[in-house]
């Protein structure tokens, strides 16, 4: 805590003098400097006229395009900085007066794949060109994430680049991050990816997508050595937007729209629903209880409706459309000393909730930073953000609320009650219908039940200073940043509660009806605000390196060594994170055709014991432009490059800490002595120390080839991977006897082998006026178990061993008992009662017993192939963007309640196809019961359906003016999100199964915006 402290009052320092700094630089009075104007013309090499240059003179004061001749007029100080930039070419910087003097600005031809935009600045000091880059890095197009309207960045990656799966996940509005995978299931434990932000340890979902300056996805071992001890599962890698010489900007945008469900479940009404349970009654021998129910139920005047409510909980209680705002304004510029940049953002949605106080989420961004040149020798950065997240609600949460909605039968009770039977409360509050098996009634917990209020504080800064030792070494640079980070969440709660009653119906003896009320729940009604709960983490993170970048000859010669520190804490009883990597890193191009870099990385870690808190991490990553080459100066290929790499990694945060010792914790009192009057203390034995664990450790090995062809219109890249997980930490009790008691250490005893293949293919072409990009990226993943906890079966097709980690296990249906198979004559199931219209399943072993030694793999949970494809359309100042997405070979086991109808539960429109050999003998459902249905509901492909799906992910429609004065740019579009979903899975989402029955549905997002560059 002292150290925290004294860095950050050090950074705040440091950052005050920083903020100083510029404004010397401009506030001191300068010699007024009269404007010329600068006529000419902007060729390239062969002379040809470069159409659509952009000049910007005067520190972004003035800025103009080039027409079609290649002509530009504009205004400039004199011997001030003009900079001339266009797509394809280097940027260049000339004098003013020189530019008049000339009249021609020649414009060199950036070299493939080598220009300024082909640079991957990565945050540790490491540079790579993507022509000279022999490891797997794959770069997001922010852009393309701009345009798609949500809460959360992570939600925009999905089918952005190979290798990087993002599923959509069940959170709720604004807490529904998708679940991001770099190359399949490495591993048996998390495999969530390392991300870094401005390079620090940082998640992606607390900035936007107008805040992101480059991201990349690090793939292989040679990328992903650089990030030390956490980095085996992959690596994404955003840098922020800076501020940058001799441009001025301001942009500001605007989105405004409505979200609409994709999907959402169907129920039965309160006449349907009576009639099939009564039916159910029947099939379990029992007699209906609904009989002289069915004309009430059909005539009922509703959700109030005291004898016979009927209620539709998603209709009444959930509106058709949300609503989604954002707006974005970000100002930056500098001259060749000092470069700056601000930022501000607002991004805020409201939920679906029609009855009480209706979700609502703002998210308010800023952030601000500063470059500035000391000295020749000398140069400092310094960065500032914030995130101020606001979530307000009613006391009941949106996971709560919508599992009321999909398990509240329509008949269990009427929302309200007359006031014939109760009067008002004092506070204004009618009585509230319940039954003896839900004493909470959803209306009430909505408008009645309270409010939650949640605020979150997110802020984080960086300072750095980057030192040019050229004078002491050609060459030669050096560079230090340090990091701080702090994150609060708090709740502030208001809990009430109306009373409810559940009703009775009796006969009196002149056979009429009456009712009989039970107060189910007591009435609390309070205005204490209480601050429920609290969470805190902080990070702080340094690191210190030193660059050396010489070309000798035809050879290109970089080395680099460096030294992280990352520290993380948290509120509680969570113990810190602490990690260091020492890391070597060498490179060499020689003669623009082979290339080699090598990393070596000694990465440590707090999770171990001390003597084994360290692992030497190492790769290597070797590459032939074999293009370049003379035997190929006739192919069709314009670039054409091999690679590969292999290394192996340490990786610790699947580790749990102190595993290499024993664990004790109190295990309460103990009584003894005469009648158990005396008592003591007693300690358990939690967890057997290990001191001989080992690092988890990754080898990796990739293969890749990539290139561009027919005139460079076609890029492509195919990369084969395949990895083998070795020495996972498990605890295997399989091994050991049960006399053992649980007493049992971890070891290294894991192992899971993953191979797969990346394509991505793109064509590009230009028709006069028309332009259009077409792209794709596929990726096939499967992984192996080659030992795991588990114990060796009797049975081949029982053993997890050499199948995938993600395999269901199941058993196999014949079909219906009555329908598709006889009853007689067919071997013993082992699962409750079962017959005619429940579930046959096959006799693997041929026992004549079914039981759980008839299972074997039905499917598998993670998708084999997941793909993105992208269309990019442009004709004069029109633009379209559609991104369509796709999971194949993946499946799901329809186990939730929406296809689960049985016991007191509520049914489905799913329950309409239930078998009755009477009422419905071609039914392909389970016939229906009030039981548990043990026989059924279990896992087995009947219940197993292919859940690959195709997602029109994101459209954007725009038209762009560029001719407006005073303006850059004006585009104004429309944009859609998850307009279609093609899938076998009807009804509900085939990727969130359980999206609108215990959160929010997925959601189609349509809005509308303009963005302004001046």
């Amino acid at each position: 805590m002292k150290t925290y402290s004294i860095i950050k009052m050090m950074f705040l320092s440091l950052l005050m003098v920083l903020l100083i700094i510029p404004q010397n630089g401009y506030g001191q009075k300068k010699k007024r400097v009269a404007n010329i104007t600068v006529k000419a013309v902007v060729v390239n090499q062969a002379g040809e006229a470069v159409e659509g240059a952009i000049v910007t003179t005067n520190e972004g004061a003035f800025v103009t395009r080039t027409s079609t001749d290649g002509t530009f007029e504009i205004k400039a100080k004199k011997n001030s900085i003009m900079f001339i930039e266009a797509e394809g070419y280097e940027s260049k910087e000339m004098i003013s007066d020189d530019v008049k003097k000339v009249g021609e600005v020649m414009m060199l031809r950036a070299r493939l794949l080598n220009g300024q935009r082909d640079k991957i600045h990565l945050s540790n000091s490491v540079e790579f060109n993507r022509r000279h880059l022999a490891s797997s890095i794959s770069l997001v197009k922010t852009s393309n994430l701009r345009s798609y309207p949500d809460m959360l960045l992570s939600n925009t990656l999905q089918g952005q680049v190979s290798g990087l799966l993002a599923q959509s996940s069940l959170g709720g509005l604004g807490k529904n991050a998708s679940t991001l995978t770099i190359r399949g299931k490495g591993t048996n434990g998390d495999t969530t990816p390392l991300i870094i932000v401005d390079g620090m340890e940082r998640s992606m979902d607390f900035i936007q997508e107008e805040e992101i300056e480059s991201m990349y996805v690090l793939k292989d071992a040679s990328a992903k050595v650089l990030y030390g001890a956490r980095a085996a599962n992959g690596v994404i890698v955003i840098n922020t937007k800076r501020g940058t010489s001799y441009k001025r900007n301001m942009n500001v945008s605007a989105d405004y729209g409505v979200g609409l469900p994709t999907r959402m479940p169907e129920f039965l009404n309160s006449y349907d629903y009576v009639k099939l349970y009564d039916e159910a009654r029947a099939n379990d021998g029992l007699t209906p209880i609904y009989t002289r129910d069915y004309d009430g139920y059909l005539n009922s005047s509703g959700p109030n409706d005291l004898r016979y409510p009927n209620v539709d909980y998603y209709d009444y209680f959930l509106k058709s459309t949300s609503t989604y705002a954002k707006a974005n304004a970000e100002f930056s510029g500098g001259n060749e000393r000092t470069q700056y940049l601000v930022y501000a953002g607002y991004n805020g949605t409201t939920g679906l909730q029609k009855v009480g106080k209706n979700f609502s989420r703002s998210a308010f961004n800023l952030r601000g930073n500063v470059n500035v040149k000391i000295s020749d020798m000398i140069s400092a950065y310094g960065s500032i953000s914030f995130q101020l997240l606001g979530l307000k609600r009613a006391s009941m949460a949106s996971d709560a609320m919508f599992s009321a909605l999909s398990s509240h039968r329509p008949n269990e009770y009427p929302l309200t009650i007359s006031t014939d039977y109760f009067p008002l409360t004092s506070t204004g509050i009618p009585a509230l219908g319940a039954s003896t098996s839900v004493a909470n009634n959803l209306y009430g917990a909505l408008l009645y039940g309270g409010k939650t209020s949640e605020q979150e504080v997110n802020g984080t800064m960086d300072f750095g200073l980057n030192f040019n030792l050229e004078k002491l070494l050609p060459g030669l640079k050096a560079s230090g940043r340090v990091s701080l980070d702090s994150y609060f969440v708090g709740n502030e709660v208001l809990n009430n509660a109306a009373a409810t009653y559940s009703r009775k119906w009796l006969v009196n003896d002149s056979g009429e009806e009456y009712v009989v009320f039970e107060k189910e729940k007591k009435e609390n009604i309070n205005d204490d605000l209480n601050l429920t709960s609290t969470s805190t983490r902080r990070a702080m993170s340094w690191e210190a390196n030193v660059g050396y970048d010489r070309t000798m000859g035809l050879g290109q010669f970089n080395a680099m060594f460096g030294y992280n520190y990352l520290q993380i804490e948290k509120k509680g009883t969570n113990q810190n994170i602490q990690n260091t990597n020492y890391l070597l890193n060498l490179g060499y191009v020689y003669n623009d055709k082979y290339i080699a870099n090598g990393t070596l990385s000694y990465v440590g870690s707090n999770r171990f014991k001390e003597g084994n808190r360290y692992f030497l991490s190492g790769a290597l990553a070797l590459g032939w432009i074999i293009s370049n080459e003379t035997f190929m100066r006739n192919s069709p290929f314009d670039f054409l490059k091999l690679k590969a790499s292999a290394g192996i990694l340490g990786y610790d945060a699947n580790t749990p800490f102190f595993l290499y010792t024993n664990r004790y914790q109190n295990g309460g009192n103990v009584a003894f002595g005469e009648e158990n009057k005396t008592s003591a203390g007693s300690t358990n034995w939690t967890i057997v120390g290990n001191d001989k664990l080992k690092w988890e450790k990754a080898q990796e090995v990739n293969i890749g080839i990539e290139g561009m062809t027919l005139n460079k219109h076609l890029s492509f890249e195919v990369n084969y991977f395949k990895e083998l997980r070795k020495d996972i930490i498990l605890k295997m009790t399989s091994t050991y006897s049960s006399i053992y008691g649980g007493y049992i250490a971890y070891e290294n005893a894991g192992r899971i082998s993953n191979q797969g293949v990346e394509v991505d293919l793109r064509w590009s072409d230009r028709c006069g006026q028309f332009q259009y990009e077409v792209g794709t990226n596929v990726t096939w993943t499967k992984n192996k178990v080659k030992n795991d906890n588990v114990l060796d079966q009797p049975y081949d097709y029982l053993n997890k061993i050499g199948k995938s980690s993600d395999v269901i296990m199941g058993y196999v249906s014949q079909g219906l008992f009555g329908k598709d198979v006889e009853l007689e004559g067919h071997p013993m199931q082992l699962f409750g009662s079962y017959g005619n219209g429940d579930i046959a399943y096959v006799d693997l072993n041929d026992d004549q017993v079914i039981d759980e030694r008839d299972r074997k793999v039905i499917g598998n949970t993670f998708p084999r192939t997941s793909l993105g494809v992208d269309l990019n359309f442009k004709y004069k100042g029109w633009g379209l963007y559609v991104l369509g997405t796709s999971q194949l070979g993946v499946d799901k086991v329809l186990n939730n309640r929406y296809y689960w109808n049985y016991g007191e539960g509520k049914y489905s429109v799913k329950a309409l196809e239930r078998y009755h050999p009477e009422y419905n003998p071609n039914g392909t459902m389970p016939r229906l019961t009030t039981s548990a249905g043990e026989n059924n509901f279990r896992d087995s492909d009947f219940w197993i359906e292919d859940a690959s799906f195709f997602r029109l992910k994101n459209v954007e429609l725009s038209y762009t003016f560029t001719n407006i004065p005073a303006i850059q740019k004006l585009k104004l579009y429309a944009r859609g999100t998850n307009l279609l979903t093609v899938s076998k899975i009807k009804g509900l989402d085939p990727e969130v199964l359980g999206a609108g029955l215990t959160n929010f549905p997925i959601m189609t997002t349509i809005v509308g915006g303009f963005s302004l560059t001046f």
